[in-house]
């Protein structure tokens, strides 16, 4: 170990004499890894080679994953009683002539924490009360990554230093791979080569038959394949991300930067959720993040953990572990954990199976923070229900940024349908495709693709631009007058909204079921949601069945959706919010029956205002629903240019100051950092 610390000491590149003579020739490549390692970590703490050498500190060692045990053997090696000092004889003797015996403080004691579960309390007090104050002992406490608090709690509280062996760096892999050959290196390896070594990985590869040069070709022989091991498209390759997608590629450049030794981990986001609709490529994005950051790749998930045994907790909580120790031997990588939802939130949990899943909660949350052990390691979660994740898991420093991976707009559509279709339709515009294709998934593109393939494979020729249109319209009740009423209900809320200050995102018109038959987005964002503004909100949910009755005499049931969420707002007004005639909230009252004649009439007041709007901005309602019945997606810009080119509202209608405060007001630009504080007016299930 002394001579491993001077070796670490020394600015030189190679050293005059090989340490294997020094260390012994029974030890093995992989003790002499682990020990260059605990060298390094000693030598590069402030005091504590020489504390350890005339005192009696408390350290704790965390190890790499797998190698704990071989630590604590090497450092019962090491600091056991009657071995060799390692104060040099002069200083020895000067020790000795002033009443200190240096060989008394090697005599240490160990403390393991590195099973699959926490040490017996009873075997902790009796370890800390062998070591009292009366007889001073180094102690030392090895764990693996994440286990620390497995440890006695005395000890945590007397640590003085916390020591992590990481990864080697180019003098440390020097000295190593030397003291293993007993060969002289010409140079030192690179930063970005020696960061990528892990102990297991040097025990594999250095051997005295090799020599020093040799060694490192064999390292790096095995270490290649890590690199890239990802098959598929590279993400800026693949259209329909958005902003996610531009976050993805910087990130995977930020990620080829740090492999290579110009940017600090620090700098770097370690992990993110992605959420979002079912089919919009959540996997996909991390698979491609790997691809474009030329890094391994690997998934896993509760379900998957969960197969690996019966179920059992601790054989999921080991198939868990197992994970993020695979993750950190591949580091630098991409992990990801797939439907991060079925996790769970413990403030849910039902009686039944609750302890389980708290304990599987908690699990998960011991491998997210396994300190610096995740260094190098980007973590990818996904989940369609972002609501339904325990809030621990998303707190700062774990899953803390939340990117939604949306559904594409018709620009976005139009690179995935071309992506998917390679050669095939070379030169045909896709954007009469892609606009009936609007409120897809790129996972609907696909099957749209494959199944016209299919029909023109059948039919012995080649894909034509009508066998997509047949597959992207399949499915739908489809009749002029059955879309009219669908876009005049969108045009409805649309008018509204802008009527009211709601800058209307978009408007959409499906071309079938499993799209959407019709969709209008307005944002809240700049809205506080007082009286008033609740009251227009209701305004704005009630337009798109008042349009339909103002332009075609009655109303359809595809309203359903807007009279449950009126309803919800009308009665949490006046009952929940206290911006009623009451203060008290209703779910601590008995039953009122007065209470539904209350919500009735906000719901009746609402349509009444709804269809004034309206009928003061025919024109404009129908010129928004002849455009949608056309394009059949329009955004904001579209809308107020088709808007404005129409003739005046009547009496009703806004003012001119009242328009100039709206288009005024700022629109939100969708981020990747937060959820968009949107109101989607969802329109004809």
């Amino acid at each position: 170990m002394l001579t491993l610390l001077r070796y670490r000491r020394r600015p030189a590149a190679v050293v005059d004499d090989p340490a294997r003579s020094v260390i012994g020739p029974h030890v093995s490549t992989l003790e002499i890894a682990l020990a260059v390692l605990l060298a390094d970590a000693i030598a590069t703490t402030p005091g504590l080679f020489d504390r350890l050498l005339w005192e009696s500190p408390v350290v704790i060692v965390t190890a790499p994953d797998g190698e704990a045990e071989g630590v604590a053997t090497l450092l019962k090696a090491c600091f056991s009683a009657g071995r060799p000092p390692l104060v040099p004889p002069a200083e020895r003797a000067r020790a000795r002539r002033n009443g200190i015996d240096p060989s008394a403080k090697l005599s240490a004691r160990i403390a393991k924490a590195f099973g699959e579960r926490p040490p017996s309390s009873s075997m902790d007090l009796e370890l800390i009360a062998r070591t009292s104050v009366r007889n001073p002992t180094t102690l030392f406490g090895v764990c693996r990554p994440g286990t620390e608090t497995w440890l006695p709690e005395l000890l945590r509280r007397l640590c003085e230093h916390r020591l992590t062996l990481g990864a080697f760096d180019p003098l440390a892999l020097a000295v190593a791979v030397e003291a293993a050959t007993g060969c002289r290196l010409e140079k030192l390896p690179s930063a970005e080569f020696a960061a990528r070594v892990r102990p297991d990985d040097f025990d594999l590869a250095v051997h005295p038959s090799r020599g020093a040069e040799g060694s490192l070709a064999r390292l790096e022989a095995i270490l290649k394949p890590r690199r890239s091991d990802v098959s598929g498209p590279r993400l800026s390759e693949l259209p329909g991300y958005g902003a996610a997608g531009e976050w993805g590629v910087q990130l995977a450049k930020d990620l080829r930067a740090y492999r290579d030794g110009a940017l600090p981990w620090r700098d770097l986001d370690p992990a993110a959720l992605l959420f979002g609709p079912a089919g919009t490529g959540k996997s996909l994005f991390a698979r491609s993040l790997a691809r474009e950051a030329e890094l391994p790749f690997l998934s896993g998930s509760l379900a998957q953990w969960q197969s690996v045994g019966e179920a059992h907790l601790g054989t999921t909580l080991k198939a868990m572990r197992e994970f993020f120790a695979a993750a950190r031997r591949l580091a630098p990588a991409v992990a990801l954990v797939d439907e991060l939802d079925s996790f769970g939130d413990r403030a849910t949990f039902l009686e039944h199976h609750k302890s389980y899943s708290i304990q599987i909660v908690n699990g998960l949350l011991e491998c997210l923070d396994s300190g610096s052990g995740h260094e190098g390691i980007v973590l990818i979660g996904t989940t369609n229900y972002p609501s339904s994740i325990d809030p621990a898991i998303l707190r700062s420093g774990r899953f803390d940024r939340q990117i939604e991976i949306g559904l594409p707009d018709p620009e976005g559509l139009a690179g995935i349908l071309r992506h998917h279709l390679g050669s095939d339709l070379a030169g045909a515009d896709l954007g009469e495709a892609s606009r009936r294709a609007v409120g897809a998934t790129g996972a609907d593109c696909a099957a749209w693709v494959r199944r016209a393939r299919a029909t023109a494979r059948r039919a012995g020729r080649a894909i034509d631009f009508a066998d997509l249109l047949e597959q992207i319209g399949s499915g739908t009740e489809a009749s002029v007058e059955f879309d009219r009423r669908i876009a005049l209900h969108e045009a409805g809320h649309a008018v509204a909204s802008y009527v009211l200050g709601y800058p209307v995102r978009e408007v959409r018109l499906g071309s079938n079921a499993a799209t959407g038959l019709g969709k209008t987005e307005i944002s809240l964002a700049t809205r506080h949601s007082t009286r008033p503004v609740l009251e227009d909100l209701l305004v704005c949910k009630l337009a798109g069945r008042c349009a339909e009755i103002l332009c075609l005499g009655e109303a359809s049931a595809g309203s359903v959706t807007d009279l449950a969420d009126a309803t919800r707002i009308a009665w949490n007004m006046n009952f929940e919010f206290g911006l009623g005639a009451r203060l008290a909230s209703a779910d601590l009252l008995p039953p009122d029956p007065y209470e539904r004649n209350v919500v009735e009439v906000a719901l009746s007041r609402a349509s009444e205002k709804a269809t004034a709007v309206l009928q003061d901005r025919r024109d404009q309602l129908e010129a928004i629903a002849d455009h949608l019945l056309r394009r059949r997606w329009l955004s904001f810009a579209e809308i107020e240019q088709v808007l404005d080119g129409v003739s005046a509202p009547g009496p009703g209608g806004m003012s001119e100051t009242e328009r100039e405060s709206a288009e005024s007001r700022p629109i939100p630009v969708p981020t990747i950092s937060n959820r968009l504080q949107s109101e989607g007016v969802d329109d004809m299930p």
